[in-house]
């Protein structure tokens, strides 16, 4: 496996991209908007982004996004899935309960029932 060096400057910048996108996971995440966030180009900011963090800032977004989802499930029970959903920044809710169950294997509809 090949090893690459990055630059103290670049793990830094890529570390307020990290930030910006935690704290502003309702709004909608562009590859522009974080990228510039980063004061990268958005090509060269998604290759350092996925090669250091080993996903696609759009995945990691979503991830972050349903881990959020998940601590709302535990600690606030009495908000919807539709409410948890938009708080999270999922504008539509096919596509979070999509996500949802591809991330954690089962509909978030069954939490009820847990």
């Amino acid at each position: 496996m090949k090893t690459f060096k990055i630059a103290k400057e670049n793990i830094t910048r890529l570390n307020l991209a990290l930030h910006y996108i935690e704290e502003n996971l309702p709004e909608k995440l562009t590859l522009e908007v974080i990228s510039e966030k980063a004061h990268f180009s958005p090509f060269h900011f998604h290759r350092l982004f996925s090669l250091v963090i080993k996903e696609t800032p759009n995945n990691y977004s979503i991830r972050k996004r349903l881990e959020k989802v998940a601590s709302f499930f535990l600690h606030q029970k009495e908000k919807t899935i539709t409410k948890v959903a938009e708080a999270v920044g999922f504008g539509n809710l096919s596509l979070f309960s999509k996500a949802f169950k591809k991330f954690y294997g089962i509909s978030p509809n069954k939490l009820d029932h847990l």
